[in-house]
């Protein structure tokens, strides 16, 4: 296996979300050190009844966009995790990280999470895997490269509004408290 250079997340967040963010957020901020080893960003679907903010046509793990990271790589989010276990709405970290591209292009790889949680060394049910493009059998230089758009903050501070009532709807459905 090859050493890894590619962070692979479990997202619900549709690409429309990603360009406007300029990446995929709210990951812990522990994977920080991890990601900048990083040079590429692989998004997988998470269709979930637990958390039914995606409503689009996609399988569950799908491999459906590749991002070419930043130079930055991260940054600082605001946006934070409902984690699925009620009981542990207190573990709640506020410090989370966005995992920045400049570049993207879509992909349409089904399986792709499963792929991805055989080849890592992460827990089974982590959504954050580290792994090797190579291993993949992706071929990065392939790809059709998009810019992806310069940030619009009016568009970010709308779609974190958007985002903070779904988490409220989604808490109260849950008959969970606040955060």
């Amino acid at each position: 296996m090859a050493l890894p250079d590619t962070v692979v997340t479990l997202t619900f967040k549709r690409v429309k979300d990603i360009l406007t963010l300029g990446g995929c957020p709210s990951w812990k901020a522990t994977n920080r050190n991890r990601v900048q080893n990083c040079v590429y960003l692989i998004c997988t679907r998470n269709v979930s009844r637990n958390k039914p903010f995606y409503k689009g046509p996609d399988p569950h793990g799908l491999g459906f966009l590749i991002g070419r990271l930043s130079e930055e790589k991260t940054e600082p989010t605001s946006e934070r995790s409902l984690p699925s276990n009620p009981r542990r709405v207190h573990d709640i970290e506020s410090e989370r990280i966005n995992i920045l591209i400049r570049e993207y292009a879509h992909i349409h790889f089904l399986n792709l999470r499963q792929l991805v949680r055989r080849l890592s060394r992460e827990a089974d049910r982590n959504p954050v895997h580290f792994v090797s493009m190579h291993d993949l059998g992706i071929d990065g230089e392939s790809l059709d490269w998009l810019p992806v758009p310069p940030r619009d903050q009016s568009a970010i501070d709308r779609y974190n509004r958007y985002h903070t009532q779904q988490r409220r709807e989604e808490n109260m459905r849950r008959g969970r408290l606040d955060f």
